[in-house]
């Protein structure tokens, strides 16, 4: 972790790599050995799906660490749907990518990350939810305003 400033001050693709590469392992090792979500996070999972809510999840993690995880805190059966950094791209149904590309807004949060990974992920979930029976409300809980404004450009477009 140390080694991030300086690759990236230096540009160094080969020791970012090595950084990146680190930090995955590292991280690994702290899922298999168990990492307790915070404690409210379940209960608020809990009472949402009793409302009624779809639970859709998203993560930048690769599925066998979120998989584990949920099973670990016991709520695997909990969502609808789980969408994780190694899905691998959004498969494009035309009538779903004509249909979004009609009501998409101009705003400059969604043409700037247009390319990103969280936008990727949340044009996959938008896909599945449009041929899903719909919803009253969506509700969008993300860990920082830059991935909210993108679900929120992408679910609500």
């Amino acid at each position: 972790v140390a080694l991030i400033p300086l690759a990236l001050q230096r540009a160094d693709p080969p020791c970012v790599t090595l950084c990146a590469l680190q930090a995955e392992s590292a991280w690994r090792t702290r899922c298999a050995h168990g990492i307790a979500l915070h404690a409210t996070v379940g209960a608020q999972l809990l009472a949402a799906q009793a409302r009624g809510a779809r639970i859709v999840l998203r993560a930048d993690s690769a599925r066998r660490e979120v998989e584990g995880m949920l099973r670990q805190a016991g709520l695997d059966a909990l969502a609808a749907l789980v969408r994780c950094a190694d899905d691998g791209p959004p498969r494009v149904d035309p009538s779903v990518a004509a249909n979004a590309t009609a009501n998409a807004t101009a705003s400059a949060t969604a043409n700037a990350t247009a390319s990103s990974t969280a936008a990727q992920s949340y044009r996959a979930i938008a896909q599945r939810l449009a041929v899903w029976p719909p919803i009253a409300r969506t509700t969008i809980h993300e860990a920082g305003r830059y991935a909210t404004a993108i679900a929120s450009a992408t679910l609500r477009a």
